[in-house]
Order: C-alpha cells, then structure tokens, then sequence
C-alpha cells in the first residue's frame, strides 16, 4: 500500500508519498493564493496530473471540518465535498485529497481530525458560557508522537502521556492511551509559539481592540501570525533564534527562557488533567531540535516522568506513517463518515 500524504504548512499544501518501512518518491509543495474550492480544484487537477501513471494507493490528509468528530481515521466521501469547502483553511488538505483521489479513481483519508472533540466535558467549559472552548490541535503530530515514544519506551497501550508538539504553533496535550483528554488551542491558548501568542491578558487585550488604533485584520494577525517570537525577535526562523541564543543574544536569551518556561507550565497544567499520572512526557516537532530550549523545557518537567524526543517528526510523516498503520491494522481501522 502506497499513500500519498497531504498537509497544509505556513508555506503552502506539501504532499509526499510514502509507502510501508519508508521511502519516499515524490514529495513537494504547491504554493497558494486561497483556501478556497476553486483553489483546491486547480489544486487538485495538477496534482492528479503528476500523479497519473504513478504507485499510488490512497490519499491521506491532515485537517478537519466545520464540526467536530472523534479521533481516528476517516474516509472521505462525496457528500462532505461542501463541509470541507466551508470550513477554510482546516478543510482545505482534506478537500484536495478528495477531489485528487476522485479524479485518479481512488479513495482518500482525514487522519485524525484537528478538530476532534475527544476532550472531557468539563475540558470544554472556559468560565464564559457564551466561549466553550474551541477545539484545535496539531492532532496527527501529536497522535504518532505518542505512538513513538509508547513503543520506545515499551509502555502499555492505555498510558497516560503528556505531548508537546513544537512547530509554527504548539499544542501541549494530556492523553490516556490514543485519546486526548485536555488540550490547549495553539491559535488562542497555552504557550507562545513561534507565530502564536498563546493566553494573553484578557482586559488589556480588550482595550487594545477598542482602542481604535488596529483593525480587526490587525488584532487577528497580532494574535496568530504576528505573535510569539516573530512578534519579539522579528524572526519565524528557530535556526536564526538558536544562533543568536548562542551568540550570547541577550534577548533572544529572554525570549527562549519565556518560551520554555510557558512550555514546561502547559505541561504540568496536562500532568494535572492527568490526576500527576503520568508515564511519560514527549516533545516533538521542529522546535524540539533546539537542544537548549529542549533542554530547558526537559529540566523543568523531567520530575514528572521520563522525558523523549522526536524533533524530525513533521505533519506529513504523521499523516503517511497513521494512515498506513490504520489500513494494515496496527492502528484505529478507517471509519466511514455519516450525518454530521
């Protein structure tokens, strides 16, 4: 079985092709104007173009709806073809996939959702009956991390873990075996990430919309694109932020203490979700490969249970590397979708 994998990154829809044991054959980007359905057919249409006369099996893609499902694997089916074209952004990897996968005759998979309500029902109250919370996570990052350091650490199937995925955004989740108990949103909630604010003061966030001084445009890049450390060190580049860290950067030096700081909170907020039960935590994504900031994060968690890591992991592997588990059975086997 061979899956062509699809993930939508800051730079644009990356897809690879991925097969069991490893390897891959095709892999790039194609770089967008929009999110929306015409978009994604003119997507589509050239990637089933490369794609003809090629080995591929099934589509696989990371993302999610305009309402909430469990966690698990997905197949997609025709009648979620508006769902997915209204949901944005979130829709958009999973509406190319099925649109390819209908034009080359084959079929396509959501694998673990992004949006996936498998949180407690009190993890969903926030103190503002009016914003229950809202649910978002880099969930197929987060699944296969799990995954990995479960298997590495020869823990059982039902353990109790905290994992932190560290990439653009971050998103610090509590999980008892597959399932996630509790999670931050990385648009809104939880650390500051490299393009994410996290949790900022509430009143004076207030009085900055207000003020009339930003428009909404404004506020919301602020908060998500603008925010965390490109809106401290001008940067979305970690590799840039290291140097200057090991240039002995006095701000960059605050600025990666804050971070890991913020980091190691989340995590023991999770260890709390969790009853302090907890079998290990993991640190994944590409801000994981920053040894002192991992380092500093690890330190200040490491009392809670051993500490793994797994800076390689990346979106598109997760997808590829969860879809081929599901369909050979060493994973949740792929679900049909019905009436939402």
């Amino acid at each position: 079985m061979k899956v062509m994998a699809l993930n939508l990154s800051s730079g644009g829809l990356e897809f690879a092709s991925a097969r069991p044991g490893g390897g891959e054959w095709i892999k790039g980007m194609v770089p967008l104007r929009s999110f929306d359905e015409s978009e994604a057919r003119t997507v589509s249409e050239r990637l089933a173009a490369s794609l003809k006369g090629e080995p591929v099996d099934l589509l696989a893609a990371s993302g999610g709806l305009d309402a909430p499902l469990n966690g698990g694997v997905y197949f997609l089916n025709d009648d979620l073809e508006g769902r997915l074209a209204s949901a944005g952004a979130i829709g958009f990897a999973p509406l190319v996939a099925l649109l390819t996968a209908r034009l080359l005759g084959l079929r396509a998979l959501l694998v673990e959702p992004m949006t996936s309500s498998e949180l407690l029902p009190h993890g969903l109250i926030t103190g503002l009956p009016e914003l229950p919370v809202r649910p978002l996570r880099h969930a197929p990052q987060v699944k296969w991390c799990n995954m990995l350091a479960r298997e590495e650490g020869l823990f059982p199937q039902d353990a109790s873990s905290v994992v932190a995925y560290l990439g653009r955004g971050f998103s610090v989740c509590a999980l008892k075996g597959d399932r996630v108990l509790d999670s931050n949103n990385p648009e809104e909630t939880g650390p500051f990430s490299v393009a994410f604010s996290g949790s900022v003061p509430a009143m004076d966030l207030i009085r900055e919309a207000l003020s009339g001084r930003r428009s909404r445009e404004e506020l919301v890049r602020l908060l998500a694109g603008g925010g965390g450390v490109a809106g401290y060190l001008g940067t979305y580049l970690m590799t840039e932020v290291e140097a200057s860290y090991q240039r002995g950067s006095q701000r960059a030096a605050e600025v990666v203490r804050a971070m890991a700081h913020q980091v190691s909170q989340s995590l023991w907020a999770m260890a709390g979700a969790l009853d302090g039960a907890v079998d290990f935590i993991a640190l994944c994504g590409g801000c994981a490969a920053f040894s002192d900031l991992s380092d500093l994060i690890s330190r200040r968690v490491q009392w809670i249970a051993p500490v793994f890591r797994y800076p390689r992991i990346t979106g598109l592997q997760a997808v590829s590397e969860l879809a081929l588990r599901s369909l050979d059975g060493r994973y949740t086997p792929p679900a049909e979708i019905g009436p939402l």
